[in-house]
């Protein structure tokens, strides 16, 4: 290949990715906004810019696309690395702490469009699925986990079933508020909602298990 060859196809490599970046970004945020279903191409376009044949030369098609992003929410999702609270905390400001972060994190609206595509994919994209699952609730109901073992070894607690306490923990945290937004009830939970719901299972949970 000769040098000019080779300048023309990394000047056209360097324009696709930049181009590439802006149409998932347009793509992601009509997602959110319509829903995957009800966003076209010619959506993502008005907002990026470009032409259905940069999509399809980029992606394959709106499926491609509609990959590339959920990829992107994946991504961002696993690098989401918010400092743990102090170990040392009573557990009361503990667990609050670690319940409002992790709700927070799943009410996400990027989070809850993926969920649609999900549910509405029909587990088509199940290696994906589980992803999200293995960097979200299941991540979390580990580090929970562990914390709950030292702090019924160590007397503060009394956690019988960890295992139990560190699945059910994260659904009283989340209560209705996911389904609510998945089914379009509510568009956003408000902080105020999502403390006042984690501290009332977090007081709940510790009249079960606070030694007496």
């Amino acid at each position: 290949m000769n040098q000019t060859v080779q300048k023309q196809t990394s000047d056209r490599q360097g324009t696709a990715a930049p181009r590439r970046d802006a149409l998932v970004a347009a793509a992601r945020r009509a997602f959110v906004l319509h829903g995957v279903e009800r966003t076209s191409l010619d959506d993502v376009i008005a907002e990026a810019g470009g032409s259905r044949r940069n999509i399809y030369n980029l992606f394959g098609g709106k499926d491609g696309l509609v990959q590339a992003v959920v990829e992107t929410i994946l991504n961002d999702t696993a690098k989401i690395a918010e400092a743990p609270p102090n170990p040392d905390l009573p557990p009361r400001d503990w667990l609050i702490a670690v319940g409002v972060a992790f709700t927070r994190r799943m009410l996400d609206p990027d989070i809850v469009a993926v969920l649609r595509h999900f549910i509405a994919s029909g587990g088509a994209t199940p290696e994906a699925a589980e992803r999200l699952w293995q960097i979200g609730p299941a991540q979390f109901q580990r580090s929970l986990g562990k914390w709950l073992e030292v702090q019924h070894k160590e007397g503060r607690l009394h956690v019988p079933d960890i295992e139990a306490a560190a699945t059910l923990l994260p659904t009283m945290f989340r209560a209705n508020f996911q389904v609510e937004m998945l089914m379009g009830r509510k568009a956003v939970i408000t902080e105020e909602d999502i403390r006042s719901n984690v501290v009332r299972a977090v007081d709940f949970f510790l009249l079960a298990t606070s030694v007496r």
